[in-house]
């Protein structure tokens, strides 16, 4: 009796662990695979973790010979008794129900982990922008020391000050950073003023000169031309960054925001 009780547990704790392993693995692809920032740090840690121990449950050669000497000693049992004579055996309909209910259900994880990266990404763009306007609501003292734009040791020196300054209004606060519009030999360039940390009378133009993409490109230059004023945001494996053109003595600026998370967060 009591052999028997142990047997149908061991074979139910094996069968969940396999199965809670099974979705552990899609869940985990899917998360690699196409970039999904669902949880927060120390819950993503605890995901990554809780492998370890369905892995100790199912992983020793011992635990599994025992299952499958369980198991052998089960069926004789089950053999051996009159009852099963005469015992039903399960309905086939319950067997395709559960087939297609454990069919389905990866799909619906599956969307549930976008809607997550979603909500994620949709939490960091409003933090960003909530930040943006933030400065140049409360902080417009401050911009205006980035007018009027000349490249020059005491500008980034007045640059580097401020960025100090805004750095340091919270300790959650994004990383921000200037872009302007230049010239390098006749070229037109995009260069972006952050926070200088080596000898500022030895600066140079290139130095400064902001890489981007075709698009990004596109549209600098078309904020900075004054044909477009609405910011762009941009979500990429865990890296947020935000442009967000304002407009200060007339002269046309970019602020950009970044924010890098090692882990999506549903919260901020």
């Amino acid at each position: 009796m009591y052999n028997k009780k142990i047997i149908t547990l061991t074979n139910r704790v094996a069968l969940m662990s396999i199965l809670v392993l099974i979705y552990w693995v899609f869940m985990f692809t899917c998360i690699t695979v196409f970039g999904f920032k669902v949880f927060r740090e120390n819950i993503t840690e605890a995901f990554y973790l809780s492998v370890l121990a369905i892995l100790a449950l199912l992983g020793g050669a011992i635990i599994v010979n025992v299952m499958l000497n369980l198991t052998t000693i089960s069926e004789t049992l089950h053999a051996a008794s009159p009852a099963s004579l005469t015992r039903p055996s399960p309905k086939t309909q319950q067997g395709k129900w559960g087939i297609l209910i454990f069919v389905l259900s990866f799909p619906i994880i599956f969307g549930l982990l976008y809607a997550g990266d979603l909500r994620t990404t949709r939490i960091r763009e409003r933090l960003l922008v909530d930040a943006a306007r933030y400065l140049v609501e409360e902080k417009h003292d401050l911009l205006t020391k980035f007018t009027p734009y000349q490249f020059s040791a005491a500008y980034i020196s007045s640059i580097d000050l401020t960025l100090g300054i805004l750095a340091h209004i919270d300790e959650h606060f994004p990383e921000v950073s200037v872009i302007v519009d230049d010239t390098i030999e006749r070229e037109r360039v995009f260069l972006r003023l952050r926070r200088h940390y080596g000898d500022i009378e030895n600066i140079k133009k290139t130095d400064y000169i902001y890489p981007c993409s075709k698009e990004e490109r596109i549209y600098l230059q078309q904020v900075l031309d004054g044909q477009e004023t609405v910011y762009l945001f941009s979500a990429s494996d865990g890296f947020y960054e935000l442009y967000y053109p304002i407009e200060i003595n007339g002269q046309r600026l970019v602020l950009y925001f970044t924010d890098r998370q090692q882990y999506g967060k549903y919260g901020s």
